[in-house]
């Protein structure tokens, strides 16, 4: 199956975004609209927005912050990316499975020279999708450590 993925902010329907988000039954409001705008307006916070979407449907939202305490060098040495709540998806089976693969592929493409490390905190249980992050992770920084637990 073949996905589009938009990190373009300009080029998202923020309506159509926010429905997703409301209508999922993980969505929370750190992967809305409203979240992001708040972000942007920290000078310690960059949003970065990754969005599925399969024939004009989205199908996955992965909403990360790089948090940077500092500028410079010491800037990227204390920055990390984050991501509340976790990615949120809405496909069936190995269709899942491939969104999420493709929003991990871009997120790393995206912060991997930006963050000295990912953070997930998940309100929902990933732990049948570990290998998924596990592979990414494995790619970007040879072996990961994966812990199962999860807010909820």
């Amino acid at each position: 199956m073949e996905f589009e993925v938009y990190s373009d902010i300009h080029k998202i329907d923020l309506v159509k975004w926010d429905e997703f988000v409301n209508k999922h039954p993980d969505g929370t409001v750190f992967q809305s609209s409203e979240i992001y705008t708040l972000f942007s307006k920290s000078k310690k916070f960059e949003p970065i927005l990754f969005q599925a979407n399969n024939n004009g449907h989205i199908t996955g939202v992965l909403l990360a912050v790089i948090i940077k305490e500092y500028a410079g060098k010491i800037g990227f040495i204390t920055s990390r990316t984050v991501i509340y709540g976790g990615p949120i998806i809405d496909a069936p089976g190995e269709e899942y499975d491939q969104v999420l693969d493709v929003l991990l592929k871009e997120l790393i493409r995206k912060v991997k020279n930006r963050s000295i490390f990912i953070q997930f905190r998940n309100f929902s249980d990933m732990e049948k999708r570990k290998e998924i992050f596990r592979k990414k992770w494995i790619l970007l920084f040879g072996k990961i450590k994966f812990f199962s637990g999860y807010i909820g």
